[in-house]
């Protein structure tokens, strides 16, 4: 596991909470791609889920400005093969990946935290604790 990595999807999403959204994994263009209100979209209009983030920092060695953000987001695929890229960057399996990627599949505590967080803040909290608990856990849950 690249808890390196990992560390630094959590510092990203805490640094802009409004450009983290688990339901996609990259877009410069989060108005379309999500159609979310105003007040919950970064400035940038840039997004990114767990997975989608741990490629960007990787293409982008770490730069978060928008100009490089959209050059990385536009060579991202929207589904699988992001899904198989940022798990290979983790050095995850593909059972941890579902276990990180897909809120869906995060133990009960989280999802439960997660349905009941309304802000972009408190998602990034939730988010945290939920890779921290991941790292803690080895991946297991």
């Amino acid at each position: 596991m690249n808890i390196k990595l990992l560390e630094k999807v959590c510092e990203a999403i805490k640094a802009e909470p409004k450009r983290f959204h688990m339901n996609v994994w990259a877009t410069n263009d989060v108005y379309y791609d999500i159609g979310l209100p105003d007040r919950q979209v970064a400035p940038c209009g840039t997004a990114a889920c767990i997975g989608g983030f741990a490629v960007i920092l990787t293409k982008t060695k770490g730069k978060t400005d928008r100009e490089t953000w959209v050059k990385a987001v536009s060579g991202v695929d929207t589904g699988p093969r992001t899904e198989i890229l940022a798990t290979d960057l983790l050095d995850l399996d593909v059972h941890q990946a579902a276990r990180l990627f897909h809120d869906h599949d995060w133990p009960y505590k989280f999802r439960e935290a997660w349905a009941k967080a309304r802000t972009p803040a408190q998602r990034v909290r939730v988010a945290i604790s939920r890779i921290k608990h991941f790292i803690k856990t080895e991946g297991r849950e």
